[in-house]
């Protein structure tokens, strides 16, 4: 009789979230494989209500006997297996809960190798747990063609789907103020200004190098930006909105930010844990190029951390005043031992100096691929939705504590609504979809794709609503 031992058997357990299939008459949106964490050396795993998960399981074998493999002997009763396959002792399969079903649920097994089989079961456990969704709705805007600006600051070449910064302009509109118009203060007051509607701005990143001010900010048709056909080249704030975060692990640790500004600017700061924004830097007065470093004695500190896939929220307000230059870059260097405070701060910035801030002093401009666009922002600049009409828009949002089990949605609506008369027209269920999120970093990424194209217009923006699922 030929002797067989077996040492052990083991779950190996996939980490995929891609969609597999649905039951008809499922929301896809509902309808996902998900991963599900070893617990211990029970051969237990875990799963979401409706949330089928791929597992393995392999037998640990003395011998290298191809005609081995694992034999289920009890099936689940509260689920159903799908893409089952058992090759060398490998079996992996797809285990999907009943509908709505909640509670535990086992599959037994044993090992078999020619004849022989294996007297001990291994059990299997399963845990189908409930969740709820949030009670707020996401929201997401997805602005109008005429109202959308791409890469007005940096002047070529838009970010990625997802990378970039946003931003809005606002402007002094009472008469009564104007003697006060040449300070930052009173554009970020909205008693003392206002926003120019319908208008969002996109950018890849910041380097603006200065530049007589009649040539403003170009378009992306190459024209000076505008606003009520008056170009915008004095008198005027740029709002700009970005997460900055480094997915390299190589390149995360502690950096210095400044930036070099004609007019004034100020850059607010939250790095990840903190509930609210910090001023890094302030300067709300008119003056030439001039390099603005972190200030001594505030309540931030002179280096931010960055840790790998950690984002730091940041905020830039640009005041350009009365003439003669533009000029906004945004730069940063990483700590070195003994570095010392750049003898340029607070110094006006010509091209011969910027050149030694760059080749001595090791500062550079920060790049595009570390902004990332904040909570919900569609970037209709890039991608699908830079056409004239697009059938995919894609948009992310802050991914919940528990990246395991988040990205599911439910309440998915989509309106079409006319920013000249306030109306609105809904679209059937059937006329989109939107994907089950992908977590990158500390964000999750939807997909909206539409039955037939969305055409983008003057008049019309897209506003897509959905709650996201969390663990109860």
């Amino acid at each position: 009789m030929k002797n067989i031992t077996y040492k052990s058997m083991a779950l190996i357990i996939s980490l995929s979230v891609s969609l597999f299939g649905c039951r008809p008459g499922q929301d896809p949106a509902d309808f996902s494989i998900t991963s599900a964490p070893i617990n211990g050396l029970d051969l237990s795993f875990e799963t979401l209500m409706n949330n089928p998960v791929e597992i393995q399981y392999e037998v640990d074998r003395s011998d290298e006997s191809n005609t081995v493999e694992a034999v289920m002997v009890t099936k689940p009763k509260n689920g159903e297996l799908t893409a089952c396959q058992n090759t060398k002792g490998l079996w992996k399969c797809i285990y999907i809960p009943k509908q709505d079903f909640v509670g535990e649920d086992f599959m037994e097994f044993k090992t078999r190798d020619g004849d022989f089989e294996s007297a001990q079961l291994a059990i299997l456990k399963i845990r189908v747990l409930q969740y709820e969704y949030t009670n707020e709705s996401r929201k997401i805007v997805i602005p109008s063609k005429v109202s959308t600006v791409c890469d007005p600051l940096s002047g070529g070449g838009q970010a990625e789907q997802g990378k970039g910064l946003v931003g809005n302009i606002r402007l002094l509109h009472d008469p009564s103020h104007r003697e006060n118009r040449t300070y930052l203060s009173n554009y970020l007051d909205d008693t003392l200004s206002y926003q120019v509607p319908n208008m969002t701005l996109f950018m890849g990143k910041v380097d603006v190098p200065s530049r007589d001010f009649t040539l403003g900010f170009s378009t992306q048709d190459n024209e000076i930006l505008s606003v009520n056909e008056q170009p915008l080249i004095e008198f005027f704030n740029i709002n700009l909105e970005s997460i900055l975060r480094i997915d390299n692990e190589s390149e995360v640790g502690e950096y210095e930010l400044a930036i070099i500004s004609d007019d004034g600017s100020k850059l607010s700061l939250k790095p990840a844990g903190q509930n609210g924004f910090l001023t890094y830097i302030n300067s709300n007065r008119p003056h030439a190029p001039t390099m603005l470093c972190g200030e001594s004695g505030t309540n931030v500190p002179r280096y931010i951390s960055f840790q790998k896939g950690k984002g730091v929220d940041i905020k830039i307000n640009y005041f350009q005043g009365p003439r003669t230059r533009i000029a906004l870059q945004f730069i940063w260097r990483k700590k070195t031992m003994n570095q010392v405070k750049s003898s340029k701060c607070g110094e006006g910035i010509n091209s011969l100096s910027f050149g030694d801030l760059i080749s001595s002093e090791g500062w550079s401009i920060i790049p595009a691929d570390v902004f990332n666009l904040p909570n919900g922002i569609v970037n209709t600049c890039v991608d699908g939705t830079s056409a004239e009409d697009y059938t995919v828009s894609r948009f992310n949002v802050p991914a919940p504590k528990d990246k395991l089990i988040n990205g599911l949605v439910q309440n998915v609506g989509v309106t079409i609504k006319n920013v000249a008369d306030g109306s609105m027209l809904t679209l059937a269920s059937d006329e989109f979809v939107v994907s089950n999120g992908e977590v990158i970093g500390d964000r999750v990424h939807y997909e909206v794709e539409f039955s037939s194209a969305i055409s983008r217009d003057s008049d019309r923006e897209v506003i897509i609503k959905f709650d996201q699922r969390i663990q109860e």
